[in-house]
């Protein structure tokens, strides 16, 4: 299973990956609940896909503050974490 927000640029480029690389693979996007939280809604939403994860591959670009984010959540949690700058 693959998690990604669909909440930008990054976000774009891990649907593309899942499309052509994850063969076989069922891709879940948890989309934005616009609202719910506020300014947390990204660290809620971040929180939530790690919490049903084992893996991170972090597509991080300078203007990533959610990747960055992401990436602190996972670590702490012991994820395996793959960093691939863009």
């Amino acid at each position: 299973m693959i998690l990604f927000g669909e909440c930008s640029r990054t976000d774009k480029l891990a649907l593309r990956y899942v499309q052509n690389e994850s063969k076989g693979v069922n891709n879940y996007n948890l989309l934005r609940r616009l609202g719910k939280y506020g300014f947390l809604e990204g660290p809620k939403r971040n929180e939530e896909m790690l919490s049903l994860s084992t893996h991170l591959l972090a597509f991080l670009s300078k203007e990533s503050k959610g990747t960055r984010s992401a990436i602190g959540i996972a670590i702490k949690k012991g994820l395996n974490v793959v960093i691939i700058d863009v």
